[in-house]
């Protein structure tokens, strides 16, 4: 039946049938002369074109395969800023520490983070992150936390870190593994909240 094919316009002479039915080897369309007027002549034998077996695609966890970042710096040291926004559980410097980095940046979290660093100071912007965030920083005595956007609750580990200066506009929740913690700064209209 013609309801399980679909034609092309006609060229001069040719017209292109294809059949809908997928991964179907279907019967071929019969070409019949009706010779209406006694003028026509039989048609030339139609070209047959065998279609393409489908392919099987594996279904896809987005949450499990899509927004996992994973960064390394090389032997120079080069990263010195990092951005991430709408990531899922993702690592800087677990396989080459970004020991070079200043700025570090995290938005819209989905899962946690991770950052393997030797640095003394980090600047650290929050927007809406509310997943975990260990900073593996012996050397780290300094974290200059800035925030955005939206309010963000985030669990910290951060052990060597004796300053904390918070700043920005939101408010930042902590529920902290801040062992060595001395002295905390909160300036502008950020809020802080040490649970």
């Amino acid at each position: 039946t013609l309801s399980l094919w679909t034609s092309a316009a006609a060229a001069t002479d040719t017209v292109v049938f294809t059949s809908t039915t997928a991964n179907t080897d279907v019967t071929n369309l019969q070409v019949v002369l009706t010779n209406t007027s006694g003028n026509s002549v039989a048609p030339a034998a139609p070209t047959i074109t065998a279609g393409a077996a489908g392919t099987t695609v594996a279904a896809q966890d987005v949450t499990a395969d899509y927004g996992t970042v994973t960064i390394n710096d090389n032997a120079t040291a080069a990263i010195k800023s990092i951005t991430l926004n709408g990531y899922d559980n993702s690592t800087a410097g677990v396989g080459a520490a970004v020991n070079a980095l200043t700025d570090l940046t995290l938005k819209n979290s989905a899962g946690t983070m991770g950052v393997t660093t030797t640095v003394a100071s980090l600047n650290m912007n929050v927007d809406n992150v509310t997943h975990g965030v260990t900073l593996t920083a012996a050397n780290l005595k300094t974290l200059n936390l800035a925030t955005s956007g939206s309010d963000s609750s985030i669990a910290l580990v951060a052990n060597a870190v004796e300053t904390l200066a918070v700043s920005g506009t939101k408010s930042v929740t902590l529920s902290s593994d801040l062992i060595a913690l001395k002295t905390v700064t909160v300036t502008g209209e950020a809020g802080l909240n040490l649970a």
